[in-house]
């Protein structure tokens, strides 16, 4: 994992950027069937994306994957016990590369390579406030449940 990001963050979901290369040693080109991240929050699998179709990395060269996964803050409430008392989330992205081998008896069909990216991220508890016209209406004010 090259890169990690946080993309882009709404009153529904955050998106994360993940950037994944993959170096490829070997004189030959190797050919790639699949690369696919499942996302885990406190232990419980929130979401999975992988490569639409596989891919090559170049002999002695290097490929980079772009991987945007949004996880949905309800998901994740439902999910994470306690979630109003966390300040930061223990999350695992666990990655997997899948190489198909040539069809040889004895051998299996593909490889499969598996990476592990562990991280803590904040627990987000927005308090939203709307004010118009004090004068006339007043404030209206809307807490999280669990939010003081």
């Amino acid at each position: 994992m090259t890169g990690f990001d946080i993309e882009e963050i709404s009153l529904r979901d955050v998106t994360f950027l993940f950037d994944v290369s993959v170096k490829n040693p070997y004189p030959l080109d190797l050919c790639l069937e699949a690369m696919r991240l499942t996302f885990f929050v406190e232990g419980a699998q929130v979401a999975q994306v992988q490569t639409a179709k596989g891919f090559t990395v170049k002999a002695r060269g290097e490929e980079t994957s772009r991987f945007h996964a949004a996880l949905r803050y309800e998901d994740v409430l439902a999910a994470v016990k306690n979630y109003a008392e966390k300040d930061y989330l223990n999350t695992l992205v666990k990655s997997e590369i899948v190489i198909p081998l040539p069809k040889i008896p004895g051998l299996p069909s593909r490889l499969t390579f598996a990476y592990d990216f562990k991280s803590k991220i904040p627990a987000l508890k927005p308090h939203i406030s709307i004010h118009c016209c004090p004068t006339v209406w007043g404030s209206l004010s809307y807490k999280l449940p669990g939010d003081n």
